[in-house]
């Protein structure tokens, strides 16, 4: 039986190197810097000069955690809302002989609807400065200016509403002669909204209103020729609508006194009067 053989005391340090060779070379693979061999006890690591750059520091995992539902405040759903027709201002000018014009006016775009509501405002304008044109023939050479002022008065989507008031001078009288046009224009099937369209019986809606304009008169209605508001569709023509109620306008002298009138119809006093059509296209929302 053989007997194992003892490591010989020479053998040693030889083993001994051998394990720290292969102990350097695996700290050099793990990157942390080698450290020279000598035969005395290795010395400690000297300090950089340079200090190494600091290790990124790894993301943790917490950043990409829900911490719970964020609630956004909600806004209006404005995608279901009528679409409302942008305008601007355009100046219709002129002259004719002795007459001169200038009228400011809205002119609008966005929707089909806007061609029709130009038209109509247009229509109006042309209107009046025919009728200014025609009297001027009889002003013997005396300068006549007619002015004008449009203005949006509601634009909902639903309806556009423009109103036009009017001054027509002559040089050297008093005063001007005052005039307002009205127009009302459904968006969706552009066309004009008339008082028949508005009223279910227009005629008894007309007589029914009469005592509503004189409370909105207040103490003017003492002073007011009460044939002006005859059930006529004439002394009714004018009329635009807001959130408030109906608002009528009256011309010049039609209700008895020079200058133009205009007076509010509460929508609590209007709505038991108007179709279903104006009801919808019409009164508040």
């Amino acid at each position: 039986m053989t007997t194992p053989s003892t490591p010989t005391r020479s053998s040693l340090p030889f083993r001994a190197s051998v394990g720290a060779l292969a102990a350097t070379v695996l700290l050099c693979l793990a990157g942390t810097g080698c450290v020279p061999l000598a035969s005395d006890p290795p010395t400690a690591p000297q300090p950089s000069a340079t200090p190494p750059a600091p290790t990124p520091a790894a993301t943790s995992a917490a950043s990409s955690v829900s911490v719970g539902p964020v609630f956004e405040p909600s806004l209006p759903d404005e995608s279901s809302a009528p679409a409302k027709l942008r305008s601007a201002e355009m100046v219709i000018a002129g002259r004719s002989g002795s007459v001169s014009w200038r009228i400011r006016v809205p002119r609008f775009t966005g929707t089909p609807a806007a061609a029709e509501v130009n038209k109509r405002v247009r229509a109006a304008v042309n209107g009046l400065i025919g009728q200014s044109k025609r009297a001027g023939r009889a002003d013997a050479g005396d300068k006549r200016r007619l002015e004008g002022e449009g203005v949006v008065v509601t634009n909902d989507g639903r309806t556009a509403q423009v109103r036009i008031t009017y001054s027509d001078y002559v040089e050297g009288t008093a005063h001007p002669s005052n005039y307002v046009t009205t127009t009302v224009i459904d968006v969706a099937d552009k066309k004009p909204i008339t008082l028949e369209r508005v009223f279910t019986h227009p005629t008894q809606a007309y007589k029914k209103l009469e005592p509503a304009i004189l409370k909105s008169a207040g103490e003017q209605s003492s002073g007011i020729d009460r044939s002006g508001l005859a059930p006529r569709k004439a002394n009714w023509a004018n009329w635009q609508t807001n959130l408030t109620g109906m608002i009528f306008f009256f011309g010049d002298y039609q209700l008895g006194t020079h200058g133009l009138r205009q007076y509010a119809v509460p929508w609590g006093t209007v709505e038991p009067l108007l179709t279903p059509y104006a009801k919808r296209v019409l009164a508040p929302q």
